[in-house]
């Protein structure tokens, strides 16, 4: 008896009747969000291709290596063609470094001005809310799973050694383009990467402000991203750095 309840197992589950396979789109996204959103820490690899200079501030491929630390922030390497950069994210402020990347948005004379010293983004600065979002897991987990057009089941695959199902999403309203996502068959279901490709459907999307920061709607901008999510628990350190240059001083005439 033992032996036939085996075999019966294993054949409805390799016809997808059982598992997380066997689940709806939607049950899977919340396992998705749900799983990271119980994470300590994950670290996240974004590769994003721009084919308009909107759609991510004319950088072009832009590679971003990211280690997330839930309660405490995240820290970040940025390469933009010859543009490398650092972020630290904690206490609710981002701070920079890279003097390419001033020389680039600010000229030279603000470069020099600053070097290679932190920075201390002011409040208003385009994109913050943004960047302040990952050091908000919940909310990320939150986005994840408001964020996104129709959802299908496109099948499995693995991820990195991993078995996967994939989510793919139409892009069909406002806010979102196609895409697909990656979510772990094994508990804790996390997700392991998503794609994004085309043109983002113009207007607000599902999840709102709370999803875009100061951003309320998309331009139709295109472009690709890919964002691979790995070492999740992981041990990251994330530290604000001292001495930091505090931006909006230096721009309202105080002393560096």
């Amino acid at each position: 008896m033992a032996g036939g309840v085996l075999v019966a197992g294993l054949l409805m589950s390799a016809c997808g009747g059982t598992g997380e396979a066997g689940k709806s789109a939607d049950q899977i996204l919340a396992d998705a969000a749900a799983a990271l959103r119980s994470a300590k820490s994950f670290h996240l690899d974004v590769s994003q291709s721009g084919t308009s200079s909107s759609s991510n501030g004319g950088l072009g491929n832009v590679t971003v290596a990211v280690d997330v630390v839930a309660g405490q922030g995240a820290s970040a390497a940025i390469k933009a063609g010859s543009i490398a950069a650092k972020l630290v994210i904690s206490g609710g402020k981002v701070y920079l470094q890279g003097k390419d990347f001033w020389s680039k948005f600010a000229g030279v004379q603000a470069a020099n001005l600053i070097g290679d010293r932190w920075v201390i983004l002011p409040s208003g600065s385009t994109g913050l809310s943004d960047l302040l979002m990952f050091s908000d897991t919940a909310k990320l987990a939150t986005c994840l799973q408001l964020d996104h057009g129709t959802l299908s089941k496109g099948g499995t695959t693995t991820v990195a050694g991993q078995d996967a199902v994939i989510l793919v999403d139409k892009g069909d309203k406002p806010g979102t383009s196609p895409g697909k996502l990656y979510v772990a068959t094994a508990s804790p279901n996390y997700p392991l990467k998503s794609e994004n490709s085309g043109a983002t459907k113009p207007g607000t999307p599902p999840g709102g402000t709370q999803c875009t920061g100061s951003s309320q709607s998309s331009d139709g901008s295109g472009g690709s991203s890919t964002i691979s999510i790995s070492e999740f628990n992981q041990t990251f350190t994330v530290k604000a750095p001292s001495g930091a240059l505090d931006l909006q001083s230096l721009l309202n005439g105080g002393g560096a």
